[in-house]
């Protein structure tokens, strides 16, 4: 999941330079999708998402729109990466709680 975050934060960096680049122009937008595997109607919790990326040309978004997509991205990378570090403090305790 973490590297499927990690592709959506540098598809929001493309956004923002090319935001920057086009100018009033207009550019096209590149867009992250993140879907589970569903093999019938129950997806099962520990398949990776499968990614992929649409374009949109459309109107001109700006820089600023796409900053705020990358901060919203940003955050629950970080979120994740934080659970990940919780989990880790709960099996170190474990650990220890069975050498004592």
């Amino acid at each position: 999941m973490m590297d499927e975050e990690r592709r959506s934060l540098e598809c929001f960096a493309k956004n923002i330079a090319a935001a920057q680049v086009a100018g009033p122009a207009g550019y096209t937008r590149l867009i992250p999708v993140l879907q589970h595997p569903s093999e019938g109607n129950t997806p099962d919790p520990f398949d990776a998402p499968e990614f992929s990326v649409q374009s949109r040309r459309g109107q001109h978004n700006g820089a600023l729109v796409e900053m705020l997509s990358i901060l919203e991205a940003q955050r629950a990378y970080e979120g994740d990466a934080s659970l990940f570090a919780v989990g880790k403090r709960v099996i170190e305790r474990t650990i220890d709680l069975e050498r004592a």
